[in-house]
């Protein structure tokens, strides 16, 4: 990595982080709660998370294609990306605390 690329990535680090205040925190646990919430439910229980999705899909336009219809192992892939994205969202908790 040369200079100029560990220039910019320093400043883009310290420009993000400098923005989180302790005040975001409590906002960013929240949606990191729903995010780890519903990523373990789509692991867990992807049947579920498929019939709720099956009713909702049919209230607004029925037989068109929804996420429902994917096999549960993309379900359960979705899950841990949600889960991916909630510990994202505690890491910005820690570090809003932190600064």
């Amino acid at each position: 990595m040369n200079s100029y690329s560990r220039s910019v990535l320093k400043s883009y680090i310290f420009l993000n982080v400098k923005t989180w205040s302790p005040s975001d925190a409590p906002a960013a646990l929240v949606m990191g709660v729903g995010f780890l919430a519903f990523g373990l439910t789509m692991i867990l229980r992807p049947g579920n998370v498929r019939a709720n999705f099956d009713r909702f899909a049919d209230s607004w336009k029925q037989g068109s294609w929804h996420p429902y219809k994917m096999p549960f192992w993309a379900l359960r892939l979705a899950g841990v990306f949600a889960v991916t994205v909630a510990m994202l969202f505690f890491y910005i908790t820690y570090v809003a605390y932190n600064h």
